[in-house]
């Protein structure tokens, strides 16, 4: 929906210049007679509508970025298997299972926390770190037991939901 409008946006104001400039070129006689003072000025100010254009471009793509991370975490946490074991599972596979959630979170938390510092988002950066730290300890110390797992469902939810509370928090920052 963004790009859409912002293409429209700049299609029109491409048009608007054009009609403007053929205008401006015909009805003119003195369209081409220019002084060097006036060329400059005009390169001047189209270098600065450049520069003035690009310059949040790159805070504004690590900041899409940081918000799909976030996504993809809240993703992992609002999965059922993040905070949901059954009595009946196999041991090892919810060992397995659980081994791939933290590896894939973790690496998104250390890719969120670069943003963070960066960002200005650290301390809620961290303290998803934290909860995640806490749930992953919590599943570690009890792995073997599946059966005490599928009885901690509301302990694994709360940590699920503060983390994603906190994603939200920060998607509602960067903007």
């Amino acid at each position: 929906m963004k790009t859409w409008t912002i293409k429209l946006i700049v299609g029109g104001c491409f048009i608007l210049a054009l009609v403007v400039t053929v205008t401006s070129f015909f009805c003119n006689d003195d369209f081409w007679k220019v002084n060097a003072a006036q060329a400059l000025t005009l390169i001047l100010t189209i270098c600065i509508a450049f520069w003035a254009t690009q310059l949040k471009n790159d805070v504004r793509k690590k900041k899409e970025h940081a918000e799909q991370i976030l996504k993809k975490i809240q993703a992992i946490v609002n999965n059922d298997g993040f905070y949901y074991v059954s009595a009946e599972s196999d041991a090892i596979e919810t060992q397995k299972r659980m081994t791939m959630t933290f590896r894939s979170l973790n690496n998104s938390i250390d890719l969120l926390k670069k943003y963070g510092q960066e960002l200005g988002f650290k301390v809620n950066a961290e303290y998803i770190e934290k909860e995640f730290k806490d749930y992953r300890d919590f599943v570690s110390e009890h792995i073997t037991d599946v059966d005490y797992l599928s009885r901690s469902e509301s302990t694994l939810r709360k940590h699920s939901e503060n983390i994603d509370n906190k994603c939200d928090i920060i998607i509602w920052g960067l903007y």
